[in-house]
C-alpha cells in the first residue's frame, strides 16, 4: 500500500511541503529511521524543538513528520509539527493538523488556542474572535484568552470591548500584566489615578516576574507621559527596557554583519542584470521601514484605493531568506552572501515561492496588495532580485522620534534592539546605511515617504505617492480613518483618526535623558523634514 493511503490528508499535504514527495525513497528512509522511536514520541519532539531552536526548520519537520507517520495518534508531535510549519509560513498547513487534533478531540484546549492565533495571523479575525468566545465561554475567568480576545477585538475597531475584555482579565488575575500593557496599546486610552495607583502598587511586589514587571512599567511610562510627567515617564521606560531585556539575545552584531555583508554582495551590477525571475501578478507593494516610522498610516492609506489590498506583515520574505542556507547546504553562512549564486531558476522560484505564501493571507483580487512587514528593509536585494516588478515604499521618521517611539514601546517578543538608546540608534544607522545603499544600486526602485511631510501636507504626499506607485488618484485615500478594515500593530487606534501633529517632536520633552540615542545618531546627520 502507498504510504499516501496510509496517513490523513493534512499529514500528506505536510510531507510533500517537507519531502518534496510524500511516498518517495527519502521519506521512506526518513520513516524508517523513524520508526524505531515512533513509541518514544516525546524523544522526537525534543530532537525536533532542538533543531527548531538552531534554525533547522526542515530537518524539525522531517522528524516530526517521519515519526508521525508510523504513530499517527500521537497528537502531542501532530501539535508540534503545526508549530513547525507554521514558523515556516505555511500556517494554511499548520490549521489542517490542528483541525485534526480537534476532530478527534474538540475540548484540545492548546490546539484550540494554537488555532486561534493562527487564524489571527492569516486575517481571519472574525474567526478568531468566534475561537476565543468558545473557549471563554469554558474558561470565563482566564485571563490570557480575555486579552487574546481584546487585541484581535482592538484589531477590529472595537476598542470598548477590547477595554472591557483586558478589565475583566485584571479582575480576573490582578497580576496579570499583559493587560495592564494591552491598555496601554489603545493609544486612546488615558489610565485613571486609580489605575495608576494598581499599577504602582503592583510592580512594589517583589514576587512579579521581571517580564510582567517590564510591561507594567511601560503602561505606567505610558501614564505618566500623557500626564505631562516625563521624569516619572521615562524612568517606567527605562525601567521597563531593563527587565525586558533580560536573558534576551543581543542582536546588534548581527544585523551590522547582515547589512555589510548586504552591501558587499548584492550591486548595481547584479540589480542590472537581465533576469529570469517571476513575472509578478498580482504586484505586491512592500512597505518597508523601522517600527513606529508611520508605516501603519501609508498602509492604511494605501489599503483604501479600489486596486490595493492591505493585508498584514507577513513573515514570507523573512522566511524565504531563512531559508536559502538550508536549501543550498551553507547554513554557517549570511543568507547574503549567497545572492550572487543564485541563478535565474532559483529566484524564479523564490519569487513562485512568495506569491504563493503571500496568497493565503489574501481576501480579494485586487491587482496590487501590500506586505508591511517594516524589517524587509533588511532584504531589499533580495526581493528586488527575485520579484523585479515589486513596489517597494520606504517610509521615513525623524530619527529622534522613531527611535524614541521604538524604546517606549512595549515589544513582548523580538525587537531586542529597542531596549537599549545605543541599540536603537545603532540599528537606525544601519537602517539608513543599507537603503542608501540600495539607492546607489537600483536608482529609483525605492519611493521614499517622509511622515513628517506627510503629516504636514497630506494630500499633495498622498497624490505624489499613488502617481510613484502607478495608481490613479482615489479620493477615498484621504479619507483613510474611516476604513474598517483590520490593523493589528500598535498603531491600531492611532490610523483611525484624522493625520494630526501629535507624533512630531515626540522625543524633545525627554532630551535630557536621552544622551545615548542623540549621541548614537549624531545629531549634525539628523534629518530634519523639509518643507
Amino acid at each position: 500500500m502507498m504510504l499516501t493511503q496510509q496517513v490523513s490528508p493534512a499529514l500528506v499535504s505536510a510531507g510533500r511541503l517537507l519531502f518534496g514527495n510524500f511516498a518517495d525513497d527519502k521519506f521512506g528512509r526518513q520513516r524508517r529511521l523513524s520508526r524505531r522511536a515512533a513509541d518514544d514520541g516525546l524523544a522526537v519532539t525534543l530532537l525536533a524543538s532542538s533543531a527548531a531552536r538552531r534554525g533547522q526548520l526542515g530537518r524539525a519537520g522531517r522528524l516530526l513528520c517521519g515519526s508521525l507517520a508510523s504513530n499517527p495518534e500521537n497528537q502531542n508531535m501532530r501539535l508540534a509539527l503545526s508549530w513547525v510549519l507554521f514558523q515556516r509560513d505555511q500556517p494554511v498547513e499548520a490549521l489542517a493538523l490542528i483541525d485534526e487534533i480537534l476532530s478527534q478531540d474538540p475540548g484540545d484546549f492548546e490546539a484550540a488556542t494554537r488555532k486561534a492565533f493562527i487564524l489571527e495571523q492569516l486575517g481571519h479575525l472574525d474567526a478568531t474572535v468566534e475561537t476565543y468566545d468558545s473557549l471563554i465561554a469554558r474558561f470565563p475567568h482566564s485571563s490570557g484568552l480575555l486579552v487574546a480576545r481584546g487585541r484581535v477585538l482592538l484589531a477590529l475597531g472595537r476598542p470598548d470591548r477590547a477595554v472591557a475584555d483586558y478589565r475583566h482579565a485584571l479582575r480576573a488575575d490582578p497580576s496579570s500584566g499583559e493587560a495592564w500593557s494591552a491598555m496601554a496599546n489603545v493609544k486612546t486610552l488615558s489610565f485613571s489615578s486609580d489605575d495608576i495607583g494598581r499599577m504602582l502598587a503592583f510592580i512594589s511586589r517583589q514576587d512579579v516576574p521581571p517580564k510582567t514587571r517590564a510591561a507594567v512599567h511601560f503602561a505606567l511610562g505610558k501614564a505618566f507621559e500623557d500626564g505631562r510627567s516625563y521624569d516619572r515617564s521615562f524612568t517606567h521606560y527605562r525601567q521597563g527596557n531593563e527587565l525586558q531585556a533580560i536573558d534576551q539575545f543581543p542582536v546588534r552584531k548581527a544585523v551590522s554583519q547582515h547589512v555589510r555583508q548586504s552591501m558587499r554582495f548584492t550591486t548595481d551590477k547584479m540589480m542590472r542584470a537581465p533576469s529570469n525571475s517571476v513575472s509578478e501578478s498580482p504586484v505586491p507593494i512592500f512597505v518597508v521601514g523601522m517600527p513606529r516610522s508611520g508605516s501603519t498610516l501609508v498602509e492604511q492609506i494605501l489599503s483604501c484605493h479600489p486596486a490595493v489590498e492591505g493585508t498584514a506583515e507577513l513573515p514570507a520574505v523573512s522566511a524565504i531568506a531563512g531559508s536559502l542556507g538550508e536549501i543550498l547546504g551553507r547554513r554557517h553562512l549570511d543568507y547574503a552572501d549567497l545572492l550572487p549564486g543564485l541563478s535565474g531558476r532559483m529566484l524564479r522560484d523564490l519569487g513562485k515561492r512568495y506569491l504563493g505564501q503571500a496568497s493565503v493571507y489574501r481576501q480579494t483580487d485586487r491587482p496590487h496588495f501590500i506586505d508591511k512587514m517594516p524589517s524587509n528593509w533588511m532584504h531589499l536585494g533580495l526581493i528586488r532580485l527575485m520579484l523585479p516588478n515589486a513596489l517597494l515604499v520606504d517610509v521615513r521618521r525623524n530619527a529622534l522620534d522613531c527611535c524614541f517611539s521604538n524604546f517606549a514601546q512595549h515589544f513582548p517578543r523580538g525587537h531586542e534592539f529597542t531596549n537599549r538608546l545605543e541599540d536603537v540608534a545603532a540599528q537606525y544607522l544601519d537602517y539608513e546605511l543599507l537603503t542608501a545603499h540600495f539607492d546607489e544600486i537600483a536608482p529609483g526602485a525605492l519611493i521614499r515617504v517622509s511622515y513628517e511631510q506627510l503629516v504636514a501636507r497630506p494630500e499633495a504626499v498622498i497624490r505624489q505617492l499613488l502617481a510613484e506607485l502607478g495608481l490613479p488618484f482615489d479620493p477615498a485615500c484621504l479619507q483613510y480613518f474611516a476604513s474598517g478594515r483590520p490593523v493589528r500593530t500598535p498603531s491600531a487606534q492611532q490610523v483611525r483618526q484624522p493625520i494630526n501633529q501629535r507624533g512630531i517632536d515626540r522625543w524633545r520633552p525627554y532630551a535630557e535623558w536621552l544622551g545615548p540615542l542623540i549621541e548614537g545618531l549624531a545629531v549634525g546627520r539628523e534629518r530634519e523634514p523639509s518643507n
